[in-house]
């Protein structure tokens, strides 16, 4: 994970608890259809991505902002991954 910064307007939010450390970036949430929400995900190389797929996660909201553009019901929202302090 290494050292946290603050650069190019990119927020990271640490903290600890009881052992975990909680990192937020941004993603995309969509409606994929009537009902049926989902993120956008990594296609990795392919023009579909599946439920398996990793979420495609920014840095910045301007960059997450960008991508829900490309989509009717794009939104951004905070995408909070944790990983074990260790």
């Amino acid at each position: 994970m290494g050292i946290i910064t603050y650069s190019n307007l990119s927020v990271y939010h640490y903290r600890k608890w009881k052992g975990i450390r909680t990192m937020v970036t941004y993603a995309v949430w969509i409606e994929k259809d009537t009902g049926e929400f989902d993120y956008v995900r990594d296609t990795e190389g392919t023009n579909s991505w599946t439920d398996s797929s990793p979420v495609l996660q920014f840095d910045s909201k301007d960059d997450a902002e960008i991508e829900a553009y490309k989509w009717n019901t794009g939104r951004v929202v905070e995408y909070v991954s944790q990983q074990p302090t260790t």
